[in-house]
């Protein structure tokens, strides 16, 4: 193995093309104490060592190895991230041992990392991230002794009188032909460490020796590799860390730090049209760039919730100020039941959204945007939202929402509320799968927005807890100018149409039929509540109380008798 005393062999990977190798990539998921998996270790007084996203790869990876001190501690503040060889064992008398381990350490062929140094780092400004090799030497000592090899950049070209490191940057470190120093491990089975550091087999402070150049014995393997930072590095430190690299002969591992992938959805996008190829999944919510249409070309796109965590937000959103969504399947499979909040940062869950945008959905299918038995006030299949919510908003939103099918979703199937003007029509619309824990809506306008609800088939929902609430087909509610006419409404709903402190609202020719044995409190047809409403030619069957409100019913009628 040929030395290099004291050059720095770098590559800053921002002006350089790299090459890229095959890479086993180590997700947060794979992080495990067990040999043969990445762990941290030797974390203490605030060290830490995790895989994130915050600082992507110089690779084309979403992820590294993010790595921090805090400024002081006691003990001094100290991380590693670390591996064994799958057939690393320790055991009474030995230590830490392997019959194979990697490789035999003479055959070691490449050696590297990659590091990044945020600026903002107030230790030492030499400093960098730190490697060690765990090797076993069976033939050192009577019955045989472990050794880290430690590789510092202060001893290979980092010396403090050499200025500061390179930061805010990927630098990939090729370290096989540095120099290394040595801590003992276990000699003999005897555990010894830094402190046991003198001559003989315990000789460490030799800063200018290769790998080769300790005596260790032919049959030496490596049994782990270790990435850290401290001790003893006086302020903060913030780092990151990939492509950790180890061969041996022609053979190379590559080990590449990454976040799980959010999604495998594959777009072909043709000018402002993107095409899914393919159904999907997907663990956060997909963005359509402003202007622009979303083909789903019949396939589906399916929310998870990712790892560690749940699904936040909308399955399909806006990015911009207008979006259409054509043909698009959108669904959701298993998903937490946590409640999530509208303020500072609203993520509760959609299916498709529209926020301060306008634009068509149509000829699409929601079905399933549900937790499960869940109360949680959020679960809306398709959501039209625009501020203010008052009804005083100037110049609204104009949005089309028209044949697409929606069931099975949790809080409301159509919404729209807001600065918007909405044109729901020809939509299947089906009942909510939440109802024994939360009062839905199939279709609802309100809080400042206007529009119509024409030519929808509508099935209800009852609230079936216990508190004064309510469900329903259709709910029209501080809203302005809306025309309900022309719907099909069964199922069975605790109100069919519900009316209040609306502008001018009316309801013509719609069937609102309801179906089923009566679970709830309400069982009210047209609920007619601000008195100025114009109804006519509407027919209901099956309520208790077919139209509340109306003083008289002029050419609406009752047909049929209640269900009950």
């Amino acid at each position: 193995m040929k030395k290099i005393l004291a050059i720095v062999v770098t590559l800053l990977l921002a002006a350089v093309p790299v090459v890229a190798l095959a890479a086993t990539v180590v997700t947060p998921a794979d992080v495990s104490t067990a040999p043969g998996a990445w762990h941290p270790a030797n974390e203490r007084s605030g060290g830490a060592s995790v895989i994130t996203e915050a600082m992507p790869d110089a690779h084309g990876g979403n992820g590294s190895l993010e790595q921090s001190l805090p400024a002081s501690g006691s003990p001094s503040p100290k991380t590693d991230f670390q591996i064994y060889s799958a057939d690393t064992t320790t055991s009474y008398g030995v230590g830490l041992h392997a019959d194979t381990g990697f490789g035999l350490l003479s055959d070691i062929s490449a050696l590297s990392f990659d590091w990044y140094r945020d600026a903002a780092s107030t230790a030492a400004p030499h400093l960098t991230p730190s490697f060690r090799i765990l090797v076993w030497d069976p033939a050192a000592g009577t019955d045989g002794a472990s050794y880290l090899l430690i590789w510092e950049g202060v001893y290979n070209g980092y010396a403090a009188a050499n200025g500061p490191v390179p930061t805010d940057q990927w630098v990939n470190e090729e370290i096989v032909a540095g120099n290394f120093w040595r801590v003992p491990q276990y000699v003999d089975g005897v555990w010894q460490g830094i402190s046991a550091c003198n001559t003989g087999p315990n000789t460490c402070y030799f800063f200018d020796r290769g790998l080769d150049e300790w005596g260790f014995s032919a049959s030496t393997v490596v049994i782990g590799l270790e990435v850290g930072l401290g001790s003893g590095w006086n302020g903060t430190y913030h780092s990151f860390a990939d492509y950790v690299t180890l061969g041996f002969g022609d053979t190379s591992t590559v080990w590449d730090f990454e976040m799980p992938p959010s999604n495998n959805c594959v777009f072909n996008t043709v000018n402002t049209t993107m095409n899914l190829m393919a159904d999907c999944w997907t663990t956060e919510t997909i963005l359509v760039p402003d202007g622009y249409t979303l083909n789903g070309n019949g396939y589906t796109i399916t929310a998870l919730d990712p790892a560690g965590g749940h699904f936040l937000g909308a399955v399909v959103a806006n990015a911009g100020t207008s979006m259409n969504v054509f043909k698009l399947t959108v669904t959701a499979d298993g998903l937490a039941n946590v409640c999530d909040p509208s303020s500072p940062v609203d993520t509760r869950l959609r299916g498709i959204l529209l926020n301060g945008a306008g634009g068509t959905i149509a000829h699409n299918t929601v079905t399933g945007i549900n937790q499960g038995t869940s109360g949680c006030q959020e679960g809306n299949a398709i959501e039209v939202r625009n501020a203010p919510f008052d009804g005083t908003g100037t110049n609204p939103l104009s949005v089309e929402i028209a044949h697409n099918v929606v069931t099975d979703y949790q809080k409301t199937g159509i919404v729209a509320n807001g600065n918007v003007e909405a044109n729901i029509h020809h939509n299947q619309v089906g009942a909510s799968a939440t109802q024994s824990n939360l009062a839905a809506n199939s279709i609802q306008i309100g809080f400042g927005a206007s529009g119509s609800i024409t030519q929808n088939q509508v099935d209800g929902n009852q609230w079936l807890g216990a508190s004064d609430s309510l469900g329903t087909a259709v709910l029209v509610t501080q809203a302005g100018t809306v025309d309900i006419s022309k719907n099909n409404i069964r199922g069975n709903s605790d109100v069919g149409i519900y009316l209040y402190l609306n502008g001018t609202v009316t309801v013509d020719n719609n069937r609102v039929f309801d179906d089923g044995k009566d679970g709830g409190q309400y069982d009210i047809g047209i609920g007619a509540w601000d008195g100025d409403e114009v109804l006519t030619n509407n027919k209901v069957r099956g309520f208790d109380t077919p139209y509340d409100g109306l003083t008289n019913l002029g050419n609406n009628k009752v047909v049929g008798k209640p269900m009950n």
